[in-house]
């Protein structure tokens, strides 16, 4: 089963009234998390003090199709590389997270480091090549997702928070370094308990 969610209340930029409470309503902890600038792994191992691995769930090439090529500012059916991964902590599944990457706008170095180190979180691969993290276009919302709440083990028609961004990165000559399209959906336990582990 590949990533699916609906959306329940659609998607808000960060400085809109319904992002705001959204945001008011988590643990006063976790407000910080979902508006973060930096890596969401380096975030989370800070949180809770435990490394953050990836399990794979899916990873291969794909076209990309009008939603996300209007969100990344690329062509329909460009060709991309895509992955969804669990980050887990002390085996405890924190988000589901899909990456796509369209193939014209990486270097081909990181192509080649993703490809290699395919079990490694995004954040970890860009911050070991010292790649800063820029994130833009950031919007909340409210999903659901059979999948997610298949793997969690809850209802199905579970409400949960996700966020969506680009993450991007050029290089001195204006060439694209990255540019990839980010959305995650958090684990409804660890914004609810503020206590994951």
């Amino acid at each position: 089963m590949r990533f699916d969610y609906t959306l329940v209340e659609g998607w808000s930029g960060v400085t809109e009234k319904r992002a705001h409470a959204l945001i008011k309503e988590l643990p006063t902890c976790f407000r910080p998390l979902i508006v973060s600038d930096n890596s969401l792994t380096l975030d989370l191992e800070l949180l809770y003090g435990a490394r953050v691995d990836v399990v794979v769930r899916f990873k291969g090439f794909a076209s990309l199709d009008r939603d996300h090529a209007l969100y990344l500012d690329e062509q329909p059916l460009t060709e991309t590389m895509e992955r969804e991964v669990w980050l887990v902590a002390s085996e405890k599944r924190m988000v589901y997270a899909q990456c796509i990457i369209p193939l014209t706008s990486i270097k081909k170095e990181l192509l080649d480091a993703l490809k290699k180190y395919e079990d490694e979180p995004l954040g970890r691969i860009l911050m070991a090549r010292k790649i800063p993290l820029v994130k833009d276009r950031l919007q909340i919302g409210i999903v659901r997702s059979l999948r997610v709440a298949v793997e969690l083990g809850i209802d199905e028609t579970t409400p949960m928070i996700a966020r969506r961004y680009r993450l991007i990165n050029r290089d001195a000559s204006g060439d694209w370094i990255i540019k990839a399209g980010i959305t995650e959906i958090f684990n409804p336990d660890i914004l609810s308990t503020g206590n994951p582990l």
